[in-house]
Parts: structure tokens; C-alpha cells; sequence
């Protein structure tokens, strides 16, 4: 699949993997603290929702296209080409004068960063050894990660102490630079359906299937947890402190796996035990209140960030060595689109536990002036303290029915893990590099093809041969 690359070029594809998967989260986080600003600017209240939902739509319904753009085109270029999109779209927001701007800038920005976390995993599967990609995958989702945690607690300083439009501004020279980064020193990666790189352009945009692409534009949406703003009372900056007693254990558990498995070869046992960790970790957070002491809610958290950490970039790691090359690029759109459509279903469903939820407590607000508030403006819709008091309530039930179903979707991912194939991902790298060596080709051969099976077959790991 590909040359053994040198440690410079493992450093360097690390380095633009960890920037672009940080951007990619970090727009969809900054956002919140900046809107509190941003609405008084433009004095467009109705139009305050389409402010991260435009960034979410396009960011979720292109997937599967750059899925087959990583797949029959060559995989730096698709990615060069993503990151100047998203580079513009940075610059449309920061420069908007018009809600109506700003909101086109933001869909912008979604389509570039579509292609920003994929391409980090595809350039990954083209010039990291196999036995290699479960660390630098790991590196590359707790870049995702680390956005999470500081892009609240970066938007809250850029938008108090300087201006919102700083929140898009910062995306230039970072970007810009990720940019500079991966045109000078990352090898040009061939794409993953090499044997289809001869075919006609027709020939490829008709592979891509694009009437397949259009029908996941009604799949957008992400939710984002409010529960410290809304039901706490805690402000954007100390929302995103306070998530660190997650993240931070997620991320160091995603290097120790990544690195254990690079190691060990095998993946599936850290699918299970995260899957079963995150699932008790989830479970308890659906009993958290408004009465819930910082240090009952803080274990819960690092519980969940344990299991998460464990298990959330091991399926990237399975594509690589269950899939045919020619389908590896579709495979990570598959797994990135999944994840964006979790949030989309979850944003659908907390509006709709909002509307259960509201009436049960009070009438003195209507759920419009509540969601148009936002997580951070419960305490302007009212000076009473019970009306207050009644909102926190509601907002908790609505996000504990958001609870819920994380849950049930952790809990549906323990079985398909326990039903895996229990293969070596040193074994398999090995016998890649053995291939490589005795037919000289470039491009490794479907296992289908060459009759041997990585599967575990107890103490022994040994190989077995296909019948």
C-alpha cells in the first residue's frame, strides 16, 4: 500500500493530522460562547439557531462525498483542497457584516472541515506502517477531543476580551500553516482504489454516486451538552473547565490504547471493555441533577472519558485491517458520518424533550424565548428566581432524555464488538510487508486473494490457512 516512511515523515503527518482534526472540532465549539455577541451585532434572533446548525449540516451531509474523493483521487490534494476551503469560509465569518453572511460562511466552513478529520485518517493509512496507525489515530481523535475542552474556554477569552470575530480569525494563520505544512513535506499519498485511477473523470464522478451524497442533506445536526450552563448556571469558559474532568482522561486513555495496540496487535479486547466502561460511565450520568455534587459528577465524567478514550478510535483501526484498500476511504466516511449523525438525532430529540419538558415546570416563558436564549442566557428570560429555577429543571429532563439515549447507543456497541474477528494488526502488517517483498508490487493484495487469514486462533497466534 505504501513505502516504509522515515520517522521525519511520521513526525510530520502527526503534526498536520493532530492541527486538522483540532480545527475540525474546535469550529464546532468556539461557536457557542461567541453567539451571546454576535446576536445583539447583527439583531437577528430567529436566525441564531442556523449560526452552528449551517457549519453541522454541511460538515455532516458531505461525508460520503469526500469519502469517494479520498477514495478514487490522490489524498493530499483532496485534503489541500478541503483546508482552503475551510480557510475561506474562516474568512467570510470573520469579515461577515450580515447575519445572512455569516450563516453562509458557516456552511462554508462545514464543507471544508468535512474533509479535514477524513483526510488526517486517510494520509495516516497511506504513510504510517500498518502497526503503526493505531497510535497516530489516536493522536488524531485526542485532537478532536482536546477542541472540545478548550474551544469553549478559547471562544469565552477571544469573545470578552478582544472580539467574536477572532473566534474565525484564529482559523487563518493556523490553518495556513497546516496548509504549508502538509504541500512541502507530506509525499503526494496515492488514493485508496488505485486500480481506478485510470478511469475518465466521467467515469470516477459517476462512481462517486452524487444522487446518494444529495439524499444525506437532510441528515444534519449535532448536539452539544449544556448541562453546566443551563442547569449549573456556569458560564461558557467554566463549561469547558469543567469538561476537562472528561477529557482528560479520554485523551491520555486514547494514547495508552493507541500505543498498547500498536503494540500488542490486537484491538478488539479495548472495543469491549471501553464499550462496557462508557456504557456504566453513561448510565450514571443520566441520574445527574441540579443537586449533584461537583465531586459525584466529576467521577461520572471520568468514567465515561476512560471508556471513550479506550474504545472511540478503534474502529478506524479496524477499517484499515478488515477492509480491502480499495474501500478504505469509504470506511472512514461511513465511521465520520456516523458520529456526525449521532449529534444530528440528539439535537432532534433534546428539541423535542424541551417541548415535553417546558410545560411540567412553568408558563411563564414559551420554549421560542428559551431556545432563542441559548444555554448561556437562561438568567435574562426572567428576574424571578422560580421561573429560574423551574427552567433548570426542564432543561435537566430534556438533557437526561439526551442521556438516555447515548446509553442505549454505547450499550448497542458492546455485542457487534464482542462479535468481531480477533485479528493482529502486527500479523497483518508483517504479512503486507511480506507481500510487498516477494511480488515487488506497491499495492497490497486482498486477502482473498492470497489465502491467509489473520484471524486469532487462541495461545498459540498462529495463521491459518483459508479452505
Amino acid at each position: 500500500m505504501h513505502a516504509c516512511p522515515s520517522a521525519l515523515t511520521w513526525s510530520v503527518g502527526s503534526l498536520f493530522a493532530v492541527s486538522g482534526a483540532f480545527l475540525y472540532g474546535l469550529d464546532a465549539n468556539i461557536i457557542g460562547a461567541a453567539i451571546p455577541r454576535i446576536t445583539p451585532d447583527f439583531k437577528s434572533l430567529p436566525a441564531v439557531a442556523w449560526y452552528g446548525a449551517s457549519y453541522l449540516l454541511t460538515v455532516t451531509a458531505f461525508q460520503p462525498l469526500f469519502g469517494n474523493l479520498y477514495k478514487f483521487f490522490n489524498a493530499k490534494v483532496v485534503y489541500l483542497a478541503s483546508l482552503f476551503i475551510f480557510e475561506t469560509g474562516s474568512i467570510v465569518c470573520a469579515s461577515a457584516r450580515s447575519s445572512d453572511v455569516l450563516i453562509f460562511g458557516r456552511a462554508l466552513l462545514g464543507f471544508g472541515a468535512s474533509g479535514l478529520l477524513q483526510g488526517a485518517l486517510a494520509i495516516i493509512g497511506c504513510v504510517v506502517p500498518l502497526e503503526k496507525v493505531p497510535l497516530f489515530q489516536g493522536i488524531v481523535i485526542a485532537g478532536v477531543g482536546i477542541s472540545v475542552c478548550v474551544g469553549p474556554i478559547i471562544g469565552g477569552a477571544l469573545t470578552q476580551y478582544a472580539s467574536w470575530r477572532w473566534c474565525f480569525w484564529l482559523n487563518v494563520p493556523a490553518g495556513f500553516c497546516a496548509l504549508v505544512v502538509v504541500f512541502f513535506f507530506v509525499p503526494l499519498a496515492e488514493g485508496f482504489a488505485k486500480n481506478t485511477k485510470a478511469l475518465p473523470l466521467r467515469q470516477k464522478l459517476f462512481r462517486m454516486d452524487p444522487v446518494g451524497t444529495v439524499l444525506f442533506l437532510g441528515l444534519y445536526g449535532y448536539y452539544l451538552p449544556m448541562f453546566f450552563q443551563t442547569v449549573q448556571g456556569a458560564t461558557a469558559t467554566e463549561s469547558g473547565v469543567r469538561y476537562i474532568a472528561m477529557m482528560v482522561p479520554q485523551i491520555v486513555t486514547l494514547a495508552l490504547t493507541g500505543a498498547i495496540v500498536s503494540r500488542w496487535g490486537y484491538y478488539v479486547p479495548y472495543m469491549i471493555t471501553g464499550g462496557i466502561i462508557a456504557s456504566v460511565g453513561s448510565g450514571l450520568l443520566t441520574t445527574i441533577s441540579p443537586a449533584t455534587p461537583a465531586a459525584q459528577w466529576s467521577a461520572y465524567l471520568v468514567l465515561t472519558g476512560i471508556g471513550v478514550g479506550m474504545a472511540s478510535q478503534l474502529p478506524y483501526t479496524a477499517l484499515q485491517v478488515v477492509l480491502d484498500a480499495s474501500d478504505i476511504a469509504t470506511g472512514n466516511a461511513i465511521a465520520v458520518f456516523s458520529s456526525q449523525l449521532g449529534g444530528s438525532v440528539a439535537d432532534a430529540l433534546h428539541r423535542i424533550a424541551s417541548t415535553r419538558a417546558l410545560p411540567r415546570y412553568t408558563s411563564a416563558v414559551t420554549l421560542e424565548h428559551v431556545l432563542g436564549a441559548g444555554a448561556g442566557g437562561l438568567s435574562q428570560l426572567s428576574s424571578s428566581p422560580a421561573v429560574l429555577e423551574a427552567l433548570r429543571y426542564a432543561y435537566n429532563d430534556a438533557i437526561r432524555d439526551v442521556f438516555i439515549l447515548g446509553l442505549a447507543c454505547t450499550c448497542l456497541t458492546v455485542l457487534p464488538s464482542c462479535a468481531m474477528e480477533w485479528l493482529n494488526i502486527a500479523l497483518e502488517s508483517q504479512r503486507r510487508k511480506q507481500l510487498r517483498e516477494s511480488d515487488g508490487a506497491e499495492r497490497v493484495q486482498p486477502q482473498e486473494e492470497t489465502g491467509v487469514n489473520t484471524a486469532y486462533m487462541g495461545p498459540s497466534n498462529s495463521l491459518k490457512q483459508h479452505e
